[in-house]
């Protein structure tokens, strides 16, 4: 007989079976906690009607006043308990008075705590799941024993039809169908084009001689002109060539008989078919000049220029050395010196001949590290061709060292710590037909040591990918213009090698040095030029000392702008008493341009660029000149060792600057400041 008990928290009336008399279960409405009581305490008078106080139900020993049971959770949005929910005969134990505490949707034979199982499809694949009908569970009896009827009302979902396998077979064959249509197009393209290009090839191979095919490696010719006679060959007993103070100036020097055009070089190095013309390029350092018919860029006759004043009878020094590095080698061998960014903690590298007097050794070059206290760190060695000054670059990150070095038109790279060769023999303008007939005229690192970047001769740039052998970037100027680049007189790079600047066709050409070849600028001057003398760029300040004129009447003029470009040019004629300009370079607002006498100091003050002073060594061999941040370094013979070279830093400007430009306003003489081991002297 079931059991009637009143809910204490909201008062509806339950029922529940005699299993379940002194046992706690849930209120089907409220789903508190109910201590069903046995028959005999529901006849005994409520508490309304007792006359004495209420007295509360006594609990057992092993009975726990503070358990409620261990509630089920059931996840919300369900209409029927969960099968984990609790024991069977708990969860099903109490039923609703049908009068008082059914909801109006719940029948009195189902129970409260029913609930029914709803599958929904898996989360993410909405798009594709196949809405599944309800799951009808396993009938529950209810408190009465009556079993509820099973629902047999239609699904209101509608399943999704299945594609037939035919479709999916069709759709596959036209792809497979598509595919090899386009790769039969390409390898007949290729087809066709290798077939071409053999025709062409075969009369070459009947017109060759024996003498051409011979495998024994050519002799040494001599360079020939355009008329195919050959030139007087200089002989190993002939002086080598003049020793250059800075790696600035590439001097007339007669070159070796390298046919640069490699279609010649599949037969042998130094002869061409008949059907590939001989390429003939001017000797190294020997700018051809503009093309016939140029319009050269024309000067102001009234430019301003500058004078030297004669030396002080009684020097002083008037600027100290802040950063000096004593470098194992001697002055007169140096021919390239980058300086370290940091002078306390960064290295420093110099790259020198082994001797300039034994013919032998006069082509082996090293590249020497050395720490900021001057002892070497790495030194590499290679055998370079017949360049007076190496074209070379270096990466220097940390622990990591890689040099880059032109030889013969191909560049090797070296891990300078380790002397292992990463990569040699690397054609970077490979498959680039115009590059082929000019020379690499400078190599620049990049913030990548698998990435640099090479300029040729006739203004063609390109960065190089050396991990996957392949060009990353390229940039081609409107007018190539062969042998019109030369390194740090057509074309140079900034103090750290972010940036690069080449001058070609009277176009000043700014581009980012990366991995991507990003142009920053363009500037056109006007015309042509006869010859580049030097070049430099900082941020957006450029400077161009260049020759323009026609043969009866040449002219050196410095030319300074920003990426402003006419707007900003400002022009002042080159002082004949500093000598020939061989390179320039930039230390933040100070301009230094370097010739065979000394260095040209010039400063950028509100637009206008003027020249403060000229630097010089004091005695002995011509000074070193360049750059690094705020410093001016300049390399001179140890005093206690002439083998050993010094190497010091000073920062610009000076601390009198005010009073040397004042010089220039007022057409005063430039001061002469005179370079030693303690710093600037007057």
């Amino acid at each position: 007989m079931p059991v009637e008990v009143i809910c204490s928290n909201c008062g509806a009336k339950l029922k529940a079976p005699d299993a379940a008399v002194g046992k706690k279960a849930k209120c089907g409405k409220c789903r508190q906690p109910v201590l069903v009581p046995k028959p005999t305490d529901l006849n005994a008078p409520s508490a309304e009607t007792a006359a004495g106080p209420e007295q509360f139900p006594t609990l057992s020993e092993n009975e726990n006043p503070f358990d409620f049971g261990t509630p089920s959770v059931t996840p919300p949005g369900r209409n029927a308990a969960s099968p984990n929910s609790g024991s069977p005969e708990v969860v099903s134990s109490l039923v609703s008075d049908p009068a008082n505490s059914l909801p109006p949707n719940v029948s009195s034979a189902e129970s409260v705590f029913a609930f029914a199982d709803v599958t929904s499809p898996r989360p993410g694949n909405r798009s594709k799941a196949t809405p599944r009908r309800p799951v009808s569970e396993s009938p529950t009896p209810t408190a009465s024993g009556s079993t509820p009827q099973s629902s047999t009302a239609p699904s209101p979902y509608r399943v999704a039809r299945e594609r037939p396998a035919s479709n999916r077979l069709l759709y596959l064959t036209c792809s497979l169908a598509l595919i090899a249509l386009v790769l039969g197009a390409i390898g007949l393209y290729v087809f066709i084009d290798n077939t071409s290009r053999v025709a062409e090839i075969r009369p070459q191979a009947r017109n060759t001689t024996p003498e051409d095919t011979d495998t024994t490696p050519p002799k040494e010719t001599n360079p020939t002109d355009t008329t195919g006679k050959d030139t007087a060959k200089p002989t190993q007993s002939s002086p080598p060539s003049p020793v250059m103070p800075n790696p600035r100036p590439l001097t007339k020097s007669p070159s070796k008989n390298k046919n640069l055009d490699n279609n010649a070089k599949n037969v042998t190095e130094g002869k061409s078919s008949p059907a590939s013309p001989k390429v003939t390029t001017s000797p190294m350092g020997l700018d051809p000049g503009p093309p016939e018919g140029a319009t050269l860029l024309q000067l102001p006759r009234s430019l301003r220029t500058a004078t030297l004043a004669p030396p002080s009878a009684q020097p002083q020094l008037v600027d100290k050395v802040r950063h000096s590095v004593r470098l194992p080698v001697a002055l007169p061998t140096v021919r390239y010196f980058l300086p370290p960014a940091n002078p306390n903690n960064d290295d420093s590298f110099v790259v020198y001949r082994l001797s300039d007097n034994d013919p032998q050794l006069a082509r082996r070059w090293v590249l020497e590290q050395i720490s900021p206290v001057g002892t070497s760190v790495a030194r590499v060695e290679w055998d370079g061709d017949n360049r007076p000054v190496p074209c070379v670059a270096v990466y220097y990150k940390g622990e990591q060292v890689r040099l880059y070095a032109a030889i013969d038109q191909r560049v090797t790279i070296w891990d300078v710590p380790s002397k292992k060769i990463v990569r040699s023999d690397i054609d970077p303008f490979a498959g680039k037909m115009a590059p082929l007939k000019a020379e690499i005229a400078a190599l620049y690192s990049t913030d990548n040591p698998d990435k640099f970047v090479a300029v040729a001769t006739n203004g063609w740039t390109v960065a190089y990918d050396v991990e996957h052998n392949q060009i990353a970037s390229e940039f081609s100027p409107p007018q190539l213009q062969a042998g019109r680049v030369r390194w740090l007189q057509g074309t140079n790079a900034d103090s750290d090698q972010r940036t690069f600047v080449i001058a070609l066709a009277g176009t000043l050409y700014h581009l980012r040095c990366g991995p991507t070849l990003t142009r920053l600028a363009e500037i056109p001057l006007g015309g042509e030029v006869q010859r580049s003398l030097a070049i430099a760029a900082e941020g957006e300040r450029f400077l161009y000392v260049f020759e323009t004129g026609d043969a009866s009447q040449r002219e050196r003029a410095i030319l300074f702008s920003t990426a402003q470009g006419k707007e900003s040019f400002r022009l002042l004629r080159w002082p004949k008493d500093t000598g020939d300009p061989q390179s320039a370079c930039w230390s933040e607002g100070t301009a230094v341009i370097v010739s065979n006498r000394g260095g040209l100091l010039l400063q950028h003050d509100e637009g206008n660029l003027i020249p403060f002073a000229f630097v010089q060594a004091e005695s002995g061999p011509l000074p070193y000149l360049t750059t690094r941040g705020s410093h001016l370094w300049y390399l001179l013979s140890a005093p206690d060792d002439p083998q050993k070279t010094l190497a010091c830093a000073v920062i610009l400007p000076p601390d009198d600057y005010a009073q040397y430009a004042n010089c220039f306003r007022e057409n005063k003489p430039l001061p002469r400041l005179f370079l030693t081991p303690m710093g600037f002297r007057r």
